[in-house]
Order: C-alpha cells, then structure tokens, then sequence
C-alpha cells in the first residue's frame, strides 16, 4: 500500500510540473522553437542544446516545451467540453423526476 501511495504522490508531482512548466513555457524555452537554422541541423545533445537539433535545426528541447502547452490545453479544454455534454443530459433527466 504504501509503494502506490509513493507512487502516486511521485506522478502527482511529475504532472504537477509539466502543467507549471506548459504554463510559463514562453519564458522557460532557451530558443525560439519555431526558428529553423540548417547549420546546426541534426546536432546531438550538448550543453548548447540538452536534447540536440533536429533535421531543420530547431532546439528539441524548446519544441518539447511549447508541444506540451498545447497537450495540456487540448486536454483541459477536452474535459471541459466532455464536462458541459454530459452535465445537460443528467441535468434534464434529474429535472424529470
């Protein structure tokens, strides 16, 4: 019992950081994720770049970053929309009894 408790307080924190780390991701990015530079292309992980370049030169660290801002808010605004379809069927069948 007390690995799963230890376990689950270890997940919780886990997420707890990627959602703080999604949410100030515009000021956590060392490179602009976006930027393409072909010089640096393919590059592997340095001190420069913790997880290299990829094949057009962009930071997979900063791209890594900013791809989990839009999994999160994709996730969040998903349960909210699956939240209000199924609140309005079990508001009317509640009102009918």
């Amino acid at each position: 019992m007390k690995s799963v408790k230890k376990r689950l307080i270890i997940f919780s924190i886990l997420a707890i950081a990627l959602v703080v780390c999604s949410f100030f991701s515009a000021y956590l990015t060392p490179y602009d994720p976006y930027l393409q530079d072909l010089t640096i292309a393919k590059q592997a992980p340095s001190a420069e770049h913790l997880l290299g370049t990829d094949r057009y030169g962009r930071d997979m660290l900063s791209r890594v970053i900013a791809g989990s801002r839009a999994s999160i808010f994709s996730t969040v605004s998903n349960g909210q929309a699956r939240g209000c379809i199924n609140a309005v069927p079990l508001t009317l069948m509640q009102s009918r009894r």
